[in-house]
């Protein structure tokens, strides 16, 4: 696993906030992960910092693979670790920006993130503290904290929770995460003044969280006014997920591109190594799908990376993901899926021209049963079919509908029916063998070979 940056920053920036405050600071380190532990005098902040972390509730940001800080607080009275929008709720705050940080890439950004964290702590401190001794105060928490359980885990109860918090913590915080990573409602009304669009996804949602409706009481009171200084960060929040977002649809694009390119060259080589020489005669059944998804899936994850650090310079975006708090394991992977799937899907284009039917001068080449096969013109039987009957009534025999039909070894469960042009095949057919027999449309043909009487064998 890639180490962990900026940690010194992070000790640095905990130990000046402690010094300040009068509180005692203490760190414990895991791989990938730092956690500060705040001792105050009536409660205990505990301060994450990771690598990328499915964890914690997301509000006007970008989540992405990157450092995340997630702030947790502790009471005497209770066996729950708190979120910070939890605490919020029951202080009543006022401020409703991002507290659980997703997106951090760089110093400068994990600087902010832990400001934002300390001035929420010392604004609230009073009644933050007053929770360890105000009943009402814990009541209040514990029913927000409920109902944000609800919303998350709808079979666990509050009871349940507190019994056995090792079992349940983790879920309830990755469900959080999932709750509302992908939404993008709070963003679009704080950046493009939304307000209907937000208003409808909060009536569409059965059950908000705590947090989000206050924040729409908030709205309603203050007319969707919009802080200047919200915006700013929101917009700061944004640079990276629309710079990643430009980057994936440019290196799908490219990367379809580069697909049709190696398909070509894949087909052209292969066919110029095996088949020069041969005219097709058709081209078996084979999942067009899948070799175009391996070979476009490839060059995208491949071209993601690099594209997005170019239109990071072009931006002048403060971001190098390359020195990004990603584990080495996520860019290991990426690169291993990007071979797998390039590897894959030549591999298959291979296989895909070489699974054909095709005629020469001297020999048949069928591929079958997995293998490349030559036969010559002795070992297989041609059949002609004539035309077609249109709605089953209009007869057409023009060459668009006539076809071959090739049988190897008179076996007529396997036939190759030509799906290439007729009189290149016609020219290539009769001056090395004879037809054997004609039928007016496929469907006597197939009525010749499942009775088994309708086939001349002489």
């Amino acid at each position: 696993m890639r180490k962990l940056e900026f940690t010194d920053e992070f000790k640095k920036a905990v130990e000046r906030f402690s010094v300040i405050n009068g509180t005692v600071a203490s760190f414990s380190q895991e791989k990938g992960k730092i956690t500060a532990k705040i001792t105050f005098k009536d409660f205990t902040a505990e301060i994450a910092y990771s690598l990328g972390d499915t964890q914690g509730y997301t509000f006007l940001e970008s989540s992405s693979v990157a450092g995340c800080l997630l702030t947790k607080f502790k009471f005497p009275f209770s066996p729950i670790a708190y979120s910070i929008y939890d605490i919020h709720n029951a202080v009543d705050d006022k401020f409703f920006i991002t507290y659980d940080f997703h997106n951090i890439h760089n110093s400068k950004e994990l600087s902010n993130a832990l400001e934002t964290v300390f001035a929420f702590m010392v604004r609230n401190y009073d009644r933050i503290s007053s929770i360890s001794t105000d009943v009402q105060m814990q009541k209040r928490l514990n029913d927000y904290f409920k109902k944000s359980l609800d919303t998350v885990m709808k079979k666990v109860s509050l009871d349940e929770y507190c019994s056995n918090t090792e079992k349940y913590e983790k879920k309830y915080y990755n469900g959080l995460y999932v709750l509302r990573c992908q939404a993008t409602e709070f963003t679009d009304f704080i950046l493009h003044g939304k307000v209907k669009k937000l208003q409808r996804f909060y009536a569409k949602t059965k059950k908000l969280l705590p947090f989000e409706e206050r924040y729409l009481e908030y709205l309603y009171q203050t007319d969707f006014a919009v802080d200047e200084n919200v915006k700013i960060v929101v917009e700061n929040n944004t640079k990276y997920s629309n710079v990643m977002n430009c980057a994936a649809r440019i290196s799908l694009v490219i990367g379809v591109a580069l697909m049709l390119i190696t398909h070509f060259i894949v087909k052209y080589i292969t066919e110029k190594v095996l088949f020069d020489g041969f005219t097709l005669f058709c081209e078996n059944a084979f999942a067009e799908d899948l070799l175009f998804l391996l070979l476009g899936f490839g060059y995208t994850i491949l071209l993601l990376f690099p594209v997005f650090n170019i239109l990071e310079k072009k931006k002048d975006i403060e971001i190098n993901v390359t020195k990004t708090p990603v584990t080495f394991a996520v860019t290991a992977f990426t690169l291993i899926c990007a071979i797998v799937f390039l590897s894959g899907g030549i591999a298959l284009d291979v296989y895909k021209t070489e699974n054909i039917v095709a005629l020469s001068d001297e020999s048949v080449y069928v591929f079958r049963d997995g293998k490349k096969n030559y036969y010559s013109y002795d070992d297989v039987d041609f059949y002609l079919i004539e035309g077609e009957y249109y709605d089953d009534v209009e007869y057409i025999d023009d060459e668009d509908y006539k076809q071959y039909i090739l049988v190897v070894d008179g076996d007529f469960e396997n036939y190759y029916a030509s799906n290439y042009d007729y009189e290149n095949l016609k020219d290539k057919i009769e001056n090395k063998t004879q037809i054997k027999q004609s039928f007016k449309s496929f469907n006597e043909f197939e009525d010749a070979i499942s009775n088994k009487n309708g086939i001349h064998n002489a």
